[in-house]
């Protein structure tokens, strides 16, 4: 029984289902049989790593115990889900889900109920369901469960459009892998990361994501390895550089060839397949997606379908026959990302008619959902003119154009549109802030007041908002402003330096000096007067020419920037929280609301990429105080209460930002030694003492060196 144990550890505890079968393999297959908790463990195993058939054998095994029925229809559902049998498995899993109502595994059936929906498309009952998988394992003080369930609502917040939803969310299921060492679930967001941020176009922060990974030893990790390749090479792709992302999946051919896990095996061969594609090697293209289609046989499955239509357009290319791609319009609508394909396919076929419609079908289907259209968008490069001067008279299709954030729809849209049509078209709606600059270079005196009634209405619903706490993020609404788009990537470290020191005025000569030190004053002050124009540029797009800065101000020989009420700056934020939380008297449950949602902002050191720079520092080491402090605090609170997981997390968080404070380390060894958890306590110690020398050359204190001596006896 006790390999049985440990492999439902590895499993639930560790998320690590490939442990849970290694460690289940020495045990004989009729003695199996006979033990349900190890026939639950193996359905579940097989089922999370793609060996379906297996997880099924298992999961009827397991429904020969009664009590048990619920595990082996939750299994069955889940196998249905990954076949495409959406319908039957939904009703299996709702059958399972009011058979584990009142156990720890409700939650994870809620997980899986909602992956059908998000594969059905619907994405608004796939997330209200996820939330309440969510409030479920909380209270059940299942982190583990907790931080897969963010990575889940990361990945519809994302297909839905709210790309800043979705990386909060991400961000908060990394920082709870980490913690717990789910070695899988960190590694595997890390990858989806990756590819969000490449999305977006911020392929600098897509290679940091993966460098992270890197780091954290993922690429040991067999299927994880190729997944991080699969999400830098998507990066890669959508940032137009297909010889990079051959590169990064030629490394790893040979580790796909071994590797147990078909369906991801699969993945790889389509995102080989689209590479060379984008190379213009139609045949290598169709030889590697027939390559995945045999890879992985489960013909109802995402990839397979995803292979199968991607064939049809190699074939439609290399025949120059596009009916033989155009029939199933409704699939190519599921993955958008070959959508630009076949629309031009059809333009170049002479089909201009069809390829009109098509790109209006797309919008119409898709609605605000992006996704990853831009993907394969030089495809359709050619129709964009023809589409936009065809649908130029319909809102939802100009919009939807406008969030591709694609210089040649700006442009086109310029060019067709009259102005003051595209001001009325655009008011109450999500978009671009670029778009201003090609709007304000066609407005006359008479369309003025549109079109400052226009930005009046955007500059209200898209506001400023900078992160400071770990990776600088920069957005206007929800748009981020990704570093690769700074053409004058000096401006940027101008604006943190503004940043830092916001809201006060500061004299030019001071400014220069702390920037440029030794530089010569009429270079220095030509410098500055360039870079915070374009700082103005960035931020205010809106702006007509010789348009005074509402964040930028001038004054007498001084500078000072002014986000404003209607910006945010999380550094503000965390301040007024935890500045509240710690001197805050009142009620208990208000103390603790203010102090969590004030650690919940800080993802790391402050402007942790600005290492080196003296004024970045000063900050920093502020900050990181503040922020210790309200560990401290906020983890005697969660103690009083009896939520000694929740204060194992940031305390293991904050000492890690700062090993050498004392009462900070007092608090986590007690906490640990009153969890029995000493081999970590000891460990700890040991942190803290070779820190404490190299750093301040002082030795442990009296408290803690007694702490370690009784953590010593504990472990005899």
């Amino acid at each position: 029984m006790q390999k049985v144990e440990e492999a439902y550890k590895q499993l639930v505890e560790k998320n690590n289902p490939s442990g849970a079968i290694e460690t289940l393999k020495s045990l004989d297959k009729e003695a199996i049989l006979k033990k349900p908790l190890a026939l639950m463990v193996l359905a579940h195993a097989h089922r999370l790593i793609g060996h379906l058939d297996e997880a099924e054998f298992y999961a009827h095994k397991l429904m020969e115990f009664d009590e048990w029925v619920p595990h082996g229809l939750w299994a069955i559902g889940f196998i249905l889900t990954r076949r495409g049998n959406f319908d039957e498995a939904l009703e299996k899993l709702e059958k399972a889900k009011e058979g584990l109502k009142d156990t720890r595994y409700f939650p994870s059936v809620l997980l899986d109920i909602s992956g059908i929906y998000w594969f059905k498309g619907e994405l608004e009952n796939a997330r209200s369901i996820l939330k309440e998988a969510l409030d479920a394992a909380k209270e059940r003080g299942n982190f583990a469960l907790v931080s897969a369930i963010l990575g889940n609502l990361s990945v519809i917040t994302w297909s839905l459009g709210e790309f800043q939803n979705s990386l909060e969310y991400a961000q908060k299921s990394l920082s709870l892998a980490r913690r717990y060492g789910w070695k899988n679930s960190l590694c595997h967001m890390l990858a989806n990361l990756v590819i969000n941020h490449g999305t977006l176009g911020d392929l600098k922060s897509s290679k940091e994501y993966f460098d992270e990974a890197i780091k954290e030893q993922c690429g040991r990790i067999p299927d994880v390895n190729v997944h991080l390749h699969i999400a830098l090479a998507f990066a890669e792709l959508v940032g137009g550089n297909a010889k990079e992302a051959l590169n990064i999946l030629t490394e790893i051919k040979d580790e796909v060839a071994s590797l147990e896990n078909r369906e991801l095996a699969a993945n790889y061969y389509v995102a080989l397949a689209e590479t060379y594609y984008k190379l213009g090697n139609y045949k290598k293209a169709l030889e590697t997606v027939e390559k995945a289609l045999s890879t992985w046989k489960v013909e109802t499955s995402s990839v397979n379908v995803a292979a199968a239509l991607f064939k049809k357009l190699i074939l439609a290319k290399l025949n120059k026959d596009v009916t033989l791609a155009e029939s199933d319009m409704q699939a190519y609508l599921g993955w958008s990302r070959f959508l630009p394909i076949l629309i031009g396919l059809s333009y170049r076929a002479g089909h201009k008619e069809k390829a009109s419609q098509l790109c209006h079908k797309m919008v119409k289907e898709k609605g605000k959902v992006i996704g990853d259209i831009t993907v394969h968008w030089d495809e359709m490069k050619p129709v964009v003119s023809d589409c936009i001067e065809k649908f130029r008279d319909d809102p939802e299709f100009l919009k939807f154009m406008l969030r591709t954030r694609r210089q040649e729809v700006y442009r086109t849209i310029s060019k067709f549109v009259e102005p003051k049509r595209y001001m009325s078209i655009l008011k109450y709606e999500e978009f671009p802030p670029e778009v201003f600059t090609y709007i304000s270079s066609k407005i006359t005196p008479e369309l003025k007041n549109d079109y400052f009634e226009l930005r009046t209405i955007y500059t209200q619903s898209s506001p400023l908002k900078i992160y400071t706490f770990g990776r600088f993020e920069l957005w206007i609404g929800n748009f981020k402003i990704p570093e690769e788009s700074w053409e004058r990537p000096m401006a940027l470290e101008v604006l943190k330096f503004f940043i830092t020191n916001r809201n006060k005025w500061l004299k030019r000569d001071y400014i220069m000096e702390s920037l440029w030190p030794g530089e010569p004053p009429d270079s220095s002050a030509s410098r500055l007067r360039v870079y915070l124009n374009y700082i103005r540029k960035i931020l205010e797009p809106w702006k007509l020419k010789n348009e005074k800065s509402d964040f930028i101000r001038w004054k007498g020989g001084s500078y000072g920037f002014f986000p404003g009420e209607s910006g945010y700056v999380d550094v503000d934020r965390f301040e007024k929280l935890i500045q509240s939380g710690l001197a805050n008297p009142g009620p208990r449950e208000r103390t603790m609301d203010e102090l969590g949602k004030a650690l919940e902002l800080y993802r790391g050191p402050y402007l942790e990429e600005e290492k080196y720079q003296s004024w970045a520092e000063i900050e920093r080491i502020r900050l990181r105080r503040l922020f210790i402090a309200g560990v401290r605090k906020y983890a005697e609170l969660l103690i009083e209460s009896g939520q000694v997981e929740l204060a194992d997390f940031y305390l293991y968080k904050a000492f890690f930002e700062d090993p050498t404070d004392d009462e900070l380390v007092i608090m986590y060894l007690k906490l640990l030694k009153s969890l029995n958890r000493v081999s970590e306590a000891l460990k700890i110690y040991d942190i803290y003492r070779e820190r404490l020398m190299s750093l301040y050359e002082l030795t442990p204190s009296g408290e803690i060196e007694r702490l370690y001596q009784e953590l010593k006896e504990m472990r005899g």
